[in-house]
């Protein structure tokens, strides 16, 4: 005899793999090495230009833009910029290879060695990609009598790029000779899904360093939040439905136009949001836990799959105060503000209800001697907090971290200065369970050819253990004993009719 079982099938993520590798980016500047006194900053602006899968590769083309801020030969702090583009690939064999990719910057050089300012950048590409598996589950067929559960799987239904520009003007009462700095960050605070489409909630934070007009040439340190909401096309979207998202850069420009005459100036902030979404919807996989067949003994294959499935995204705040101990004597010098911050997460992990986190700042401090000459320093310290965030249980998370400096005071001891930190919380649950994929025919079953058969209950059974101990369907059992009682007591007299 052939058993033809009957399967369930539903394709889920199992794990996500994290493929990294490193290019390194550089560009010549049209400005002549003899002509710098000192680089004051180097800031850096990776972004994705295209991306293709193909073969178990990851082709991709990024875009490395430079803003170079320094002094001149006669103390005057000039600008320039320049860019350049790399090209890589990824191999993530074994994988679907249909990931997110993700830029940053771990670390800058200016070259003055040759006749024109160089800079390069360490440029860190990683992707994640998603692990899915199709599970195929026995949850009936002919011959077989089966015991059923129900598990509800989170159905990913892929992931959608989509663009949102950004456009924002404010005026401050000041008149700006030049940006020495900026950095927009983008933060998401709220993802649901509606009816075609994802609706993301957040804002771009934009931090800027401007070198005031006048003699003094004060530097004055702007920061400005901007709310979005943005709705990316996702035709499979509906709004019982959950997703996620993230945000990076496309591009971002800041434009200051000065007026003169009332002593400020308007500064525009353009930027391209690009978002990476996902809807998800719950489908209830029904297999079997259990089976024996009337005619046949049957041989069962099990399979035991660990899934993960992603929670809503969460977004928690914490603000503490920093020291950045220095050996050099500042007792000579002003600090005016700390820009270019860059929050590195190294470990979240969920701990009593609380999130803990572990990473570094990464930063600039800018300066001003008694000589009213301008100049920066590198500040790097490790972090360590808890924040308030609630997670289900049994979660891992992934974490990206936005900073901003502030209050900056130069101490005995150092610096100090207040950080605010948002994190937005990207948790992972595993869930585990076992199913059935096969079930093979091994010998045929000896009938029983009585018409009625009577049997002495076990202490305990129930009514699935007692009707694949006695090879007879349970609604039969039910049926011809209506007076039991599950779990049995062992004190029942069980009654079986047979058709002869």
């Amino acid at each position: 005899m052939q058993l033809q079982p009957v399967y369930e099938t539903v394709t889920a993520t199992l794990s996500k793999t994290q493929i990294t590798e490193h290019v390194k980016s550089e560009c010549k500047t049209d400005v002549l090495s003899e002509t710098v006194k000192k680089i004051l900053n180097v800031g850096v602006f990776p972004t994705i230009i295209n991306s293709t899968t193909e073969d178990g590769k990851i082709k991709y083309t990024a875009k490395t833009v430079f803003y170079i801020c320094y002094v001149d030969n006669e103390d005057q702090i000039k600008k320039c910029e320049c860019s350049n583009e790399v090209q890589g690939v990824m191999a993530c064999e074994g994988a679907n290879c249909r990931g997110v990719l993700h830029l940053g910057v771990e670390k800058t050089e200016a070259d003055l060695s040759g006749i024109n300012l160089k800079v390069s950048a360490l440029v860190s590409v990683k992707a994640v990609v998603p692990n899915q598996t199709e599970i195929k589950a026995v949850c009936g067929g002919d011959e077989l009598i089966c015991k059923t559960a129900e598990a509800p799987i989170k159905k990913g239904y892929g992931i959608k790029e989509g663009l949102y520009p950004l456009e924002e003007q404010f005026t401050i009462p000041h008149q700006i000779e030049e940006v020495l700095y900026h950095r927009a960050e983008p933060v998401i605070t709220s993802v649901q899904c509606g009816v075609g489409c994802i609706i993301i909630d957040g804002e771009v934070r934009l931090s800027a360093i401007l070198l005031q007009k006048g003699e003094k040439k004060d530097i004055i340190k702007m920061t400005k939040n901007f709310p979005f909401r943005a709705e990316m096309e996702y035709e499979d979207s509906m709004p019982s439905f959950t997703a996620i998202a993230k945000v990076s850069l496309k591009s971002f420009k800041t434009d200051v136009e000065v007026d003169l005459d009332g002593g400020k100036s308007q500064i525009t902030l353009s930027a391209m949001l690009v978002f990476n979404s996902e809807a998800f919807s719950f489908e209830n996989l029904t297999f079997a836990t259990d089976l024996f067949s009337l005619s046949h003994d049957v041989q069962t294959e099990k399979q035991e799959t660990l899934l993960c499935e992603v929670e809503d995204v969460r977004t928690c705040n914490h603000k503490t105060s920093c020291l950045f101990p220095s050996e050099e004597n500042l007792s000579e010098t002003n600090i005016r503000a700390i820009a270019g911050e860059k929050i590195e997460i190294l470990s979240a992990c969920v701990n009593n209800g609380e999130l803990e986190f572990t990473g570094t700042l990464n930063a600039v401090g800018y300066f001003v001697n008694l000589d009213q000459k301008i100049y920066t320093k590198k500040i790097e310290i490790p972090l360590e907090f808890k924040c308030d965030c609630v997670v289900p249980n049994g979660c891992y998370v992934d974490a990206i971290a936005v900073g901003d400096c502030s209050n900056t005071m130069l101490t005995n001891n150092g610096i100090e200065f207040d950080l605010d930190v948002t994190i937005t919380v990207y948790p992972t649950k595993q869930k585990r369970f076992e199913t059935i994929n096969d079930v093979k025919c091994i010998l045929p079953k000896v009938q029983n050819n009585c018409a009625i058969s009577v049997y002495i209950a076990q202490e305990g059974e129930e009514l699935w253990s007692l009707a694949k101990r006695l090879n007879v369907r349970p609604e039969l059992l039910i049926e011809t004993n209506p007076d039991l009682n599950f779990p049995l007591d062992g004190s029942e007299r069980i009654v079986i009719y047979r058709q002869i």
